[in-house]
């Protein structure tokens, strides 16, 4: 492997290591009690089912209905064969 691969790897290992410690050293996460998983879960369902509800009813207003014009049934303007 060259030099410039290996220092490449060394550095990503070294970063995938800190992230790991950022995410080991979160003492909060490791006492939660079941309940609390449970609550935190039902909260986090709540605030995405309004978030979605709220992004439904924007779209809604964004959506236009689309003309009920029938191309097949309108006569054109100009028939080059009959006028």
């Amino acid at each position: 492997m060259g030099v410039k691969n290996q220092g490449m790897n060394e550095r990503r290992l070294e970063h995938v290591r800190e992230i790991r410690e950022q995410f080991f050293a979160d003492e909060d996460h490791h006492e939660m009690t079941v309940d609390d998983l449970l609550a935190q879960k039902d909260r986090r369902i709540k605030e995405l089912t309004e978030e979605v509800e709220m992004l439904r009813a924007v779209l809604g207003k964004q959506l236009k209905p689309e003309p009920e014009s029938a191309p097949y049934t309108q006569k054109p303007a100009f028939d080059f064969y009959r006028d």
